[in-house]
């Protein structure tokens, strides 16, 4: 080989660093500049150098909860955690996915399981509980008349039954508030629930209007009865004791009276009250009761030593008597005889308050023109009932 040779080939080998040095640093320098234009690195599909470098510096000094504010097309691939409501197509040429509509439901989710059935005997015997439960009966009276029902079926639900009591039984008498009969039965249900302990039992309640504690100190049923103008036999009754039992020190309860009674014709029911210390109707107990066509209305009382137990009677009209005693005696077993204090009235004799032989009488107009009663009733209103001196009143309406 001649030196220009050799020489030429030392001087090649020379350059070749300075070539390689070069070539590098335009690698570099392509390598950098294409990784800044990349879609993935901009996030966006345009392509354009200049833009990448502006949406690159908007990104890095934006919070990432206000991304979803700045103009930005609709995100793609892992930086979108949820399709966006609206997705731009992608640009014409694009190799990138299509996302799935929104609305489309995740193949994957499991088939919710179906609802157990209902058990039909459990069903059954709940429509059959429900239909025999009765229809709530409505107050079909007047407004007034169901406002005062309600305000005295409420005292006695808050736990003041004396208050309404007294509400309920200004209602039921009141001359200006006609009730209908369902709704007269209705509110002598409530006073008959209230008056099982205000009135019929042993218990003595402070405050009540009709009862009141009594000691007896040593004195005779019987009197103490007179003392109060009522039955002794009353008395026995709502103390559940026998006047020959009663002992001096004991303090029994007793029943202001004299009580009345008032004679619903048209509804043939009898309603027996006392009267508050206002001389207002306080009803005790109501009864069923027979009449007769030409049972005459009015006022009346109670005729003075007029009631008679297993009483002696004689037709007037075919003079026919029937002793005591006698099975065959139409007035049963007690006889309350009632005289006239109207002028339409006044004088009339022969009538009375008193049993029956024939029970299917009563509800109907089958006697003379007397009130019977059935024989537990008729009782029951002998001892409620007194002849004495200004005694129990009857009035008879129609």
């Amino acid at each position: 080989m001649s030196r220009r040779n050799m020489t030429s080939r030392r001087k090649g080998v020379g350059r070749l660093p300075k070539v390689l040095a070069l070539v590098g640093c335009v690698v570099l320098l392509v390598f950098f500049f294409w990784k800044d234009d990349s879609p993935s690195a901009s996030g966006t599909s345009d392509g354009a150098s200049g833009n990448a470098g502006q949406h690159a510096a908007g990104r890095a000094d934006t919070p990432p909860e206000s991304l979803a504010s700045t103009d930005l097309p609709g995100l793609r691939g892992p930086v979108a955690q949820k399709p966006p409501a609206v997705i731009d197509p992608p640009a014409s040429g694009s190799d990138a996915a299509e996302p799935t509509p929104p609305t489309a439901a995740p193949a994957s989710l499991p088939t919710p399981p179906a609802p157990p059935e209902a058990d039909p005997g459990v069903a059954q015997a709940v429509r059959d509980l429900t239909e025999s439960l009765p229809s709530p009966q409505r107050f079909s009276s007047s407004a007034d008349a169901a406002t005062l029902y309600n305000r005295g079926d409420r005292l006695i639900a808050d736990g003041d039954p004396i208050a309404g009591r007294a509400i309920l039984s200004r209602l039921l008498f009141a001359d200006n508030l006609q009730l209908s009969a369902q709704d007269a039965d209705a509110v002598r249900a409530r006073l008959d629930e209230v008056n099982r302990r205000l009135f019929w039992s042993p218990e003595i309640i402070l405050g009540d209007t009709v009862t009141k504690p009594y000691p007896v100190d040593g004195q005779f049923l019987s009197r103490i009865g007179v003392k109060h103008r009522v039955p002794y036999q009353l008395l026995e009754t709502v103390n559940n004791l026998s006047a020959r039992n009663l002992r001096g020190d004991q303090t029994v309860k007793v029943v202001q009276g004299p009580l009345h009674a008032r004679v619903t014709k048209h509804r043939f029911v009898m309603d027996v009250y006392a009267l508050d210390p206002e001389g207002m109707p306080v009803y005790l107990k109501s009864f069923p009761v027979g009449l007769g066509e030409n049972t005459p209305a009015g006022n009346w009382q109670v005729t003075k030593a007029s009631k008679v137990q297993n009483p002696s009677w004689r037709d007037e009209l075919n003079g026919e008597f029937f002793a005591a005693d006698n099975p065959e005696n139409p007035v049963g077993e007690y006889w309350i005889a009632i005289h006239g204090l109207d002028d339409a009235n006044r004088g009339k004799r022969g009538f009375g308050i008193h049993g029956t032989i024939e029970p299917e009488s009563i509800g109907t107009n089958a006697s003379r023109g007397c009130v019977r009663l059935a024989d537990d009733d008729i009782a029951l209103v002998y001892q409620m009932l007194t002849d004495h001196s200004q005694g129990s009143t009857v009035q008879i309406v129609p």
